[in-house]
C-alpha cells in the first residue's frame, strides 16, 4: 500500500535573534497554543509507501546520485543502480559497496564552486520525496547493519538559503568506536550559512540491525523522538524555555526565552546509507543494505471537539467542531435503551431525547473520514435523568468510626449495632432530596442528605432501595439510584468467616477477617469443621495456618453446610451453600 495526498502547507513562523551566527535567545510573550490543532492523536496519512510493488513509485521518490553533501564526510557516491536502489520481499533496500565509480562531487563544505568530476571508493543508496513536508508526524520500520563506518540515516531537510532546518528523525552514530551501534536524534539549523546543533541524544534500541520502529512528532513549539512506538519519547526539544528548562506545549503561556535554533521550514524527506569517511570502514560487512519496511508522514489536523450537555433530563443538542476536510460524519447514541427516538444518523447535529424509562451514563460517538480514507472517531459522555449504576454505591461505618466489614463486594451488619449508611455518587449528576426504604425491623435515627443512621436490632440484614432528585438544570425528576443488600452476622466479635464462592460448586475459598484490632498472619494456627445437614462431621482440620484455606466441594451434595473456625479461645461459624 502507498500513497501520497496534497499537502497543507502551514505558517512558517519568523524567528527574531540576537547576534550573529548560532544566535541565542529572546524574551517573548506568547499565548498559549492551539492544542487541538497539535494533538498527535489527530493525524492523518498524506504519504504511506511499503514498497510492496518491483520499484520505487517514481510520483512520489526521487533516487540521488554523485557526491552531493559532506564531502569531505562521506566516503561513496549515491548511484541510481539496481544493486545500490532496489525493491523486493516488500522492503526496499539502500544498498552501500565496496567499489570504485566516478561521479559528480560537490565542493566541501563552505566552499562555493561548481561540483566535479571525482572518484570514490564506495557506492550506496538514497531517495528523497519530490514533495515537501512540514509540521507532522514521521515514521519509518527499518533494519540496517552494524560496522565501522556504517551511517543510515531517516531526516528531513529544507529552508531557504542560508537559513535551513534538519530534523534527524534518526542516525546511525558513525563515530570511531560506536561501530553504528548507536542511535542519534540530531536537530540542525543554518543560520547565516553557519550550522548550529542545538541537541544530540543518544539512544540504544536492542540491536540496531534488528527491525525498529522510529517514530518523530514535529510541531511549531517542540520535537519528540520516540523508538517502537514507546508512549514517552527517548528525547524531547522545546522552542521555549523557562529558566532554562524544558517547556512542554501544554505548558506554554507567558513569558520564556525562545530558541532560535528552532526547525520551522518545511523540506523534503530523505532516507539514506552513507558511509563515513572519518574510520576505517569495514569493508568485509559489505555489500549490505539499509532495508527499510515502511515510510510514513501524518498531517496534523483540527482534533474534533463535541459541544453537547453533561446531562439532559428531557432533550438536548450534541454539535461536533470538526476539521473543514473531514466528510462522511456519522453519530451514534448507546446504550440505545436510554434514548428514545432516532440513536444514529449522520450529519455534525444530533437531537438527543432521553427515554422515560432508563437513566444512566450514555454516550455519543462520532465516525468520520479524512483525505486519506483513514476513519477517526470522537466521542463524549453523556448522562440520562441520573447517574449510571457502576457510579453509585454504598459506604459504612459503626456509631463508633470503625468501617463496617465487606467481604466480596457486600456489607456485613451486626445484631443491635448502630450505622452510618452513606450513598456515595462519584457521577457528575447533582442528588438532593434522598429518600431511604430499609428493613422494617431497623431502627430509623435520622437521615441528613446522603446519610442514614440506624440500628439492626435483632435483624442485621436486608435490602436497601434509595431515591433522590436530580437537582441539575432543566431536571428535578426524582429516580431510583441505588438498590442493594446487607449481609448479617451473628458471629460479631473479633473474626468473620468469609467464602469466595458462596453458593460454592467444586472448591471455594474460607478466608478468616479479622476485626477490631486483631491480626492474622502466616503463622496463626487454627482448627475446622464442617457439618452437613444432619449435622455429621464432613470435614476436619486441625492444623491450620495463614488467614485462607480451601475447601473441596465437589463430591458434596447440593445444600447448606456449617462451617465452624476455632481460632485462639474464640468459635465462630458461618453457613456455606453447595449448589453444582
Amino acid at each position: 500500500m502507498r500513497y501520497i495526498t496534497g499537502i497543507l502547507l502551514l505558517f512558517v513562523i519568523p524567528v527574531f535573534c540576537l547576534g550573529d551566527d548560532c544566535p541565542g535567545g529572546i524574551l517573548k510573550s506568547i499565548s498559549t497554543p492551539n492544542l487541538r490543532q497539535w494533538n498527535p492523536i489527530y493525524t492523518y496519512s498524506i504519504l504511506y509507501d511499503e514498497f510492496n510493488e518491483s520499484s520505487l513509485n517514481p510520483s512520489i521518490w526521487g533516487v540521488r546520485t554523485g557526491c552531493v553533501r559532506n564531502t569531505e564526510s562521506e566516503a561513496q557516491h549515491y548511484k541510481n543502480n539496481p544493486t545500490n536502489v532496489y525493491q523486493s520481499n516488500g522492503t526496499l533496500k539502500l544498498v552501500a559497496r565496496k567499489e570504485t565509480t566516478w561521479d559528480w562531487v560537490s565542493p566541501p563544505s563552505g566552499v562555493t564552486g561548481d561540483p566535479t568530476w571525482g572518484s570514490r571508493n564506495y557506492t550506496s543508496g538514497e531517495i528523497y520525496t519530490k514533495q515537501n513536508f512540514h509540521f507532522g508526524e514521521y515514521t519509518i520500520k527499518c533494519r540496517f547493519p552494524v560496522g565501522a563506518g556504517s551511517w543510515a540515516a531517516f531526516w528531513l531537510f529544507g529552508g531557504i538559503p542560508g537559513f535551513a532546518n534538519e530534523i534527524d528523525f534518526f542516525e546511525q552514530n558513525m563515530r570511531n568506536g560506536k561501530n553504528g551501534t548507536e542511535i542519534n536524534n540530531v536537530i540542525h539549523w543554518y543560520w547565516n550559512s553557519s550550522r548550529c546543533m542545538p541537541g544530540i541524544y543518544d539512544n540504544y534500541p536492542a540491536n540496531v540491525n534488528n527491525w525498529h520502529v522510529y517514530k518523530c512528532y514535529w510541531t511549531p513549539y517542540e520535537v519528540k523522538f520516540f523508538v517502537d512506538n514507546m508512549i514517552t519519547p527517548v528525547y524531547s526539544f522545546s522552542r521555549y524555555l523557562r529558566n532554562g528548562n524544558y517547556v512542554g506545549i501544554e505548558e506554554i503561556n507567558g513569558s520564556f526565552e525562545e530558541r532560535a535554533t528552532f526547525p520551522i521550514h518545511q523540506g523534503e524527506v530523505i532516507a539514506n546509507y552513507a558511509l563515513f569517511n572519518g574510520v576505517t570502514i569495514d569493508d568485509f560487512v559489505l555489500p549490505q543494505p539499509f532495508e527499510i519496511d515502511y515510510i510514513k508522514v501524518k498531517q496534523f489536523f483540527l482534533a474534533p471537539e463535541i459541544t453537547c450537555p453533561t446531562i439532559i433530563c428531557s432533550s438536548g443538542t450534541a454539535t461536533i467542531d470538526l476539521d473543514p476536510a473531514a466528510t462522511n460524519i456519522s453519530w451514534a447514541l448507546t446504550p440505545s435503551l436510554f434514548f428514545n427516538g432516532y440513536t444514529s444518523g449522520t450529519g455534525e447535529t444530533v437531537n438527543i431525547t432521553a427515554s422515560p424509562m432508563y437513566h444512566g451514563k450514555g454516550k455519543i460517538t462520532y465516525t468520520f473520514n479524512m483525505p486519506s480514507g483513514e476513519t477517526f472517531t470522537a466521542e463524549k459522555d453523556v448522562w440520562i435523568k441520573g447517574p449510571d449504576a457502576s457510579e453509585v454505591s454504598f459506604d459504612v461505618y459503626r456509631s463508633d468510626g470503625v468501617h463496617a466489614t465487606n467481604m466480596y463486594g457486600t456489607w456485613i451488619l451486626c445484631p443491635n449495632t448502630t450505622y452510618h449508611i452513606y450513598v456515595m455518587n462519584s457521577s457528575p449528576v447533582p442528588l438532593a432530596d434522598y429518600s431511604w426504604t430499609v428493613p422494617s425491623a431497623w431502627t430509623k435515627f435520622y437521615t441528613l442528605q446522603n446519610i442514614i443512621s440506624i440500628n439492626t436490632n435483632s435483624s442485621p440484614g436486608g435490602p436497601i432501595t434509595v431515591n433522590a432528585t436530580n437537582t441539575a438544570t432543566g431536571c428535578n425528576n426524582k429516580i431510583q439510584i441505588i438498590t442493594g443488600y446487607m449481609g448479617s452476622s451473628y458471629n460479631c466479635g473479633s473474626y468473620y468467616l468469609g467464602f469466595s464462592p458462596n453458593p460454592a460448586t467444586n472448591e471455594t475459598t474460607l478466608e478468616i477477617i479479622p476485626q477490631d484490632g486483631k491480626t492474622i498472619d502466616e503463622n496463626t494456627q487454627w482448627e475446622l469443621e464442617v457439618y452437613d445437614q444432619q449435622q455429621s462431621l464432613k470435614e476436619k482440620n486441625s492444623k491450620i495456618k495463614g488467614k485462607q484455606t480451601k475447601i473441596n466441594t465437589s463430591t458434596w451434595k447440593d445444600g447448606v453446610y456449617i462451617v465452624r473456625v476455632k481460632i485462639g479461645d474464640e468459635m465462630i461459624s458461618e453457613k456455606l451453600v453447595v449448589k453444582h
